[in-house]
């Protein structure tokens, strides 16, 4: 563990700043190890714009940042797990040699556009979606064959689900891995709104049959919202 490592840990600033003044930038950002020359951005509690601006200003050669990360280590996932706006959006305008991944997978197979979908995060979704120099994967499917378009419509974020319906490459019609659609998961949990903006894309398929051989409107039924058949 670094210096730097132990001041994110307690998400403290003023730790962070006492430790570049009394050590300076290559004591605290060096690791102990000299097998470990990359250094986490991720705090697991909290994490402050201030320190991330600190530590990136203050990153003059003497470490890899790793943002990059694997599965839940890397801090663009935690960001937008945590719905930090303001620290993903600083890890996505730094000027780096490489690309950044803005598709890093957790566990669950899902990614930071997965969660920004499912919380209604649209400032995080349009920063993802936004990214020129990185191309965000919008029909990127989770575990359980989720893409951000199913968990958005799922949730009855609508706003959401119209900005990525404005992506020429969002596939309306992703199924999961129970052969589902955003359009048939909307319609089982009763998201009139949101199934109005799916119903507008030309190409949305409202008669095929998932793994089960339901229907939407088959859907639609079990719910037992009567308004949402009328649509279909």
């Amino acid at each position: 563990r670094t210096l730097l490592s132990n001041a994110l840990q307690s998400g403290s600033e003023n730790i962070f700043q006492l430790l570049l003044e009394k050590y300076g930038v290559e004591t605290v950002i060096r690791s102990n190890s000299e097998e470990d020359s990359s250094t986490s951005l991720r705090a697991p509690k909290e994490v402050m714009q201030d320190v991330v601006l600190d530590l990136l200003e203050a990153n003059d050669g003497y470490g890899k940042i790793d943002i990059y990360g694997v599965d839940d280590d890397s801090p663009l996932l935690w960001a937008a797990k945590h719905r930090k706006e303001g620290v993903l959006r600083l890890l996505l305008d730094i000027q780096w040699t490489d690309s950044i991944d803005v598709n890093p997978r957790d566990g669950d197979g899902r990614t930071p556009l997965s969660y920004a979908a499912a919380s209604g995060e649209i400032g995080i979704m349009r920063a993802l979606l936004e990214s020129k120099e990185m191309e965000v994967d919008v029909n990127s499917k989770d575990n359980s064959g989720f893409t951000p378009l199913h968990w958005a419509s799922q949730n009855g974020e609508t706003d959401i689900l119209e900005l990525l319906l404005r992506h020429p490459k969002t596939d309306v019609n992703a199924r999961n891995n129970k052969g589902r659609t955003a359009l048939s998961l909307a319609a089982e949990n009763g998201r009139t709104k949101t199934i109005k903006a799916l119903l507008k894309e030309e190409d949305i398929d409202i008669v095929s049959k998932d793994d089960s051989g339901s229907t939407t409107k088959d859907w639609a039924l079990k719910s037992g919202d009567f308004s949402i058949i009328g649509l279909l």
